[in-house]
């Protein structure tokens, strides 16, 4: 299976040089590490789409992709001498090593949590023969990261440097308290004049509600993105049960949708 695993590996590398080759293609020619940077973002999110629809050969197609993304790109680092995928796989292959010596070193069982303080020292280690960093890149983040993905993660580096709640209902405390400050904020802005003021309350709730779900051990990201692909189902659901064409049914008051919605919510999960 290994053998037959690597010939494929390599099979795909040869595929790529050939496609960045002198008879390649146009399009695969043309490429930089800059250009490819679109595709490396669709490629995620249509992977983990495939992934939640639970469907096979749509998450074998897609991790393909995915793969692509990495392979061309160290092919274009290769083209011009800067690395190569060798690089690639000996730095990862070494980091996993490195970072779970519970495993590979002195074998030993340890929690999650434990893991976890363990890879934070690991890194630290690591980070000290890399340019000293300052505080403010203790919570540095990739700039296109989702914003809720950005939140939890903020809440879990937090957690780590002892500075978090201690429960949820702790956080619950605080979401109360925010979606009180928002009312307050609105109520404030009788003149229109507010809108900073709203903003700035919206962000501080969304935060909260982030860490009330970190705290409860769900992914903000994930439980939203299912709750607009649930909400569109129910959509579609609706105009369905309508039997009316979809111009008309759009203009139709909410009283006479929430009929249709609350079948919809019955029947939808």
């Amino acid at each position: 299976m290994i053998n037959k695993t690597l010939d494929q590996f390599a099979q795909l590398i040869e595929i790529v040089k050939t496609l960045r080759g002198p008879t390649g293609c146009p399009w695969d020619k043309e490429q930089t590490q800059e250009s490819l940077i679109p595709y490396i973002i669709e490629e995620s999110y249509e992977l983990v789409e495939a992934i939640e629809s639970k469907n096979k050969d749509l998450i074998i197609e897609e991790l393909g992709d995915h793969l692509y993304q990495t392979i061309i790109q160290a092919q274009v680092a290769q083209d011009e001498n800067q690395f190569s995928i060798f690089d690639v796989l000996a730095e990862l292959n070494a980091k996993l090593l490195r970072r779970h010596p519970h495993v590979f070193g002195n074998p030993q069982v340890l929690s999650t949590d434990e893991v976890l303080k363990e890879w934070e020292i690991i890194k630290t280690q690591e980070k000290k023969n890399k340019p000293k960093k300052t505080e403010s890149d203790y919570f540095s983040l990739p700039p296109q990261l989702p914003a809720l993905q950005a939140s939890q993660k903020i809440g879990d580096k937090s957690k780590r440097a002892l500075f978090d709640w201690e429960n949820a209902d702790q956080v619950w405390e605080k979401v109360t308290e925010e979606i009180a400050e928002l009312k307050q904020a609105q109520s404030l802005n009788l003149r229109g004049d507010q809108k900073d003021s709203i903003e700035h309350e919206v962000g501080d709730l969304l935060f909260s509600v982030v860490q009330l779900a970190r705290h409860l051990g769900v992914d903000a990201e994930s439980a939203l993105r299912k709750t607009n692909e649930r909400f569109k189902k129910r959509f579609y659901f609706m105009h369905q049960t309508s039997g009316l064409d979809f111009e008309t049914f759009l203009k139709l008051p909410a009283s006479q949708k929430e009929p249709f919605y609350k079948a919809a919510k019955k029947l939808t999960r």
